[in-house]
């Protein structure tokens, strides 16, 4: 989750910037999304959901190089200053490690076993893993005007 303190632009149109870590190799990202967050609830709202591209492609996602960066291509989703963003995506077995400790305001739940990144309503879900500021997102870009 992007905690709402961390978006600071309104917007219709945003990007996602995702870090590698310097300490292991490579990472593929599938099934990117960004859903809002319905209250204060561990759900999303549905109507919120959109799909996060890399080089047009939402199944193959995309690789994040150790140490670097990569960037998503815009995406039409409206968020306001203050609003909490869930962040969803798959990574499969025997990849490079996702998780890094940075200093931003976001939560991690890690979900283990078959990919569940198309749901959006996670209270039903067994969570086997909670961290505060873990993540592998480097920042939410807005890249339009107010919606």
């Amino acid at each position: 989750m992007l905690d709402g303190s961390s978006i600071t632009n309104s917007g219709s149109s945003v990007s996602l910037t995702l870090r590698g870590r310097l300490d292991t190799s490579s990472y593929t990202i599938q099934r990117v999304s960004l859903v809002k967050r319905d209250a204060q609830t561990l759900d999303g709202v549905d109507a919120t959901w959109e799909p996060v591209t890399f080089g047009g492609d939402w199944n193959s996602g995309a690789t994040v190089p150790s140490g670097g960066t990569i960037t998503s291509d815009p995406v039409a989703f409206d968020v306001a200053v203050g609003e909490d963003v869930f962040l969803t995506y798959w990574v499969a077995d025997g990849q490079g490690t996702v998780l890094r400790k940075i200093a931003s305001e976001t939560s991690t739940w890690t979900i283990n076993g078959s990919d569940q990144s198309s749901i959006i309503d996670w209270q039903a879900l067994t969570i086997s893993d909670s961290r505060r500021q873990v993540f592998s997102a480097l920042r939410l870009d807005v890249l339009a005007g107010p919606p």
